[in-house]
C-alpha cells in the first residue's frame, strides 16, 4: 500500500514540476518575434560611487533598447503625442521586454558613467502591451470591425446567419457575440450589427453561409467597415460521459479576417472546444463560447503582428483608378509614383477594365489618406487627378485628360 501511495505521490510531484518548468501539458511555448537592438545609456557619478552610476546607466540602456523595438511598431508621431502614457506603461518596464543582453563596453568618462549593450527585445509583448493602451489600434486609425459567422448548434438542422434573415435567425450567435466581446476587451472597434442589417442589401447571391472574400469584401463596404471577420462555427454532439447523465459536445471554429478595402486576407484561424453540460444545447453553447475565446485570441494575435508590421515598415494600399483610356494614361501615373511620392517601395498593376477602371496595388509607407495627400501636391502632364474617395487602405482617383492635350 505504501509503494501504491509513493508511486501515485511521485507521479504527481512529475505532474507539477513538469508543469512549472515545461508549462501546460500538451501546450507548446508560443514563438516569440524578437528585435536585436544595440543601446546605450548613461549614469551620474555621484561622490565617487561608481557602482550606482553603473545601475543607472544599465537601467537607461534598458529603456533605450525598448524605445528603439517601440519604434519599429509606431510612428514617431504616435511616440511623442503619448510619450507620458509610453514612460509609465512601456518603458519603465524593462524586465518583461528585455528576454536577453550583454554588455559590448562601459566604463567611466569624467563624471558619467556610460554602458553600451546589445539586447534581445520581445516584439510579441511590447505588441501585445501597446494594443492594451490603443496605440497600435490608434496608429492605424482605429478601423471598424464587422463580423459574418454562420452558426449551428447541437439540435439544429441548418446554420444560422444573420445576413439571410429570410432561412434563418435575424440575431447574432453565441460565437459572434462571444467573439466581439474578446476583441472590445482590446479595444477593437465594431460597428453595430442592428444598424449594419439596416443598412446593407444582402442580394440573393450573397444569402450564403459561404461567402467568399470579394463577397464579404462588398458587404462590408456597404456597413462602412474597414475589417470583416467571417467564417463558421459547428458544434456536435460527442456522447454522454461514461457513468453520468452529463452530455459532451465539440465545437470548431474555422474564421478568416479580410480588409474591407481591398479583399485581402489579413488573418486566419482555426480552433475547438468542448463542453459538457446535462443539457446538450447548453453543453453546444459552452463549447462555442470557449472556441469563441480561442479563435478570438489568435486571430487578434496574427492581425496585431501583421498591423506592428505594416506601421514599420510598408502597407498594401489599393489605388482604383478611373477614366484611364490606354495603358499609356498608366504610364505616366506609374512614374510619377515611382519616382517622386514619398514613400512608394514598389507598384503591382492588379487589372484593367473595358470601362477605363485599373485597380493597383502599392507597396507605402504610410496609409491611403497619407497617399491621396501627396498625389494632391503633385501633377501629371496632361492629366488632372482628382481624389474621389479615401479610406485607410485605399484611395480612388479619377484621371482627367487636361484640354490641349
Amino acid at each position: 500500500m505504501k509503494t501504491k501511495t509513493g508511486i501515485w505521490l511521485l507521479i504527481v510531484w512529475f505532474a507539477i514540476v513538469g508543469t512549472t518548468i515545461f508549462g501546460s501539458p500538451g501546450v507548446c511555448p508560443a514563438a516569440d518575434d524578437s528585435k536585436e537592438v544595440i543601446a546605450e545609456g548613461v549614469g551620474a557619478v555621484t561622490v565617487g560611487n561608481q557602482a550606482k552610476a553603473r545601475d543607472e546607466a544599465m537601467r537607461d540602456a534598458m529603456r533605450k533598447a525598448i524605445e528603439q523595438a517601440v519604434g519599429t511598431m509606431i510612428s514617431s508621431e504616435t511616440i511623442v503625442e503619448n510619450f507620458q502614457l509610453l514612460s509609465d506603461k512601456i518603458y519603465s518596464q524593462t524586465s518583461g521586454y528585455v528576454r536577453t543582453y550583454q554588455v559590448v563596453s562601459e566604463g567611466a568618462e569624467g563624471e558619467l558613467y556610460r554602458i553600451r549593450i546589445k539586447a534581445e527585445v520581445s516584439l510579441t509583448q511590447i505588441k501585445n502591451d501597446l494594443a492594451a493602451i490603443g496605440l497600435l489600434l490608434e496608429a492605424k486609425h482605429m478601423p471598424r470591425m464587422m463580423v459574418m459567422i454562420a452558426e449551428q448548434n447541437v439540435g439544429e438542422v441548418i446554420l444560422h446567419y444573420w445576413w439571410n434573415p429570410q432561412a434563418a435567425s435575424v440575431d447574432l450567435g453565441v460565437t459572434e457575440n462571444s467573439l466581439i466581446s474578446e476583441f472590445q476587451e482590446k479595444g477593437f472597434h465594431f460597428v453595430d450589427p442592428e444598424a449594419v442589417k439596416k443598412e446593407i442589401k444582402v442580394s440573393k447571391a450573397f444569402r450564403a453561409e459561404d461567402l467568399t472574400e470579394q463577397q464579404v469584401k462588398t458587404l462590408g463596404a456597404q456597413a462602412d467597415a474597414d475589417v470583416v471577420i467571417f467564417g463558421k462555427a459547428l458544434a456536435k454532439l460527442s456522447g454522454s460521459v461514461a457513468g453520468t447523465s452529463m452530455k459532451s459536445v465539440q465545437a470548431n471554429i474555422s474564421l478568416k479576417a479580410v480588409d474591407a478595402d481591398t479583399g485581402r486576407i489579413l488573418a486566419t484561424a482555426q480552433e475547438s472546444a468542448s463542453g459538457v453540460h446535462i443539457d446538450e444545447v447548453t453543453a453546444g453553447t459552452n463549447a462555442l463560447k470557449q472556441a469563441a475565446k480561442k479563435t478570438a485570441q489568435a486571430l487578434m494575435d496574427k492581425i496585431l503582428k501583421g498591423w506592428g508590421k505594416e506601421v514599420a515598415g510598408s502597407a498594401q494600399v489599393r489605388l482604383s483608378i478611373k477614366g484611364v483610356k490606354s495603358y499609356a494614361d498608366l504610364s505616366g501615373l506609374f512614374a510619377l509614383l515611382r519616382k517622386e511620392i514619398r514613400g512608394v517601395d514598389a507598384v503591382h498593376q492588379r487589372s484593367i477594365s473595358n470601362d477605363g477602371v485599373a485597380e493597383v496595388d502599392i507597396e507605402y509607407r504610410g496609409d491611403g489618406q497619407s497617399l491621396a495627400d501627396e498625389l494632391l501636391s503633385k501633377s501629371l502632364p496632361g492629366f488632372t487627378i482628382k481624389i474621389t474617395n479615401v479610406t485607410v487602405n485605399r484611395v480612388e482617383i479619377t484621371l482627367e485628360k487636361t484640354e490641349g492635350k
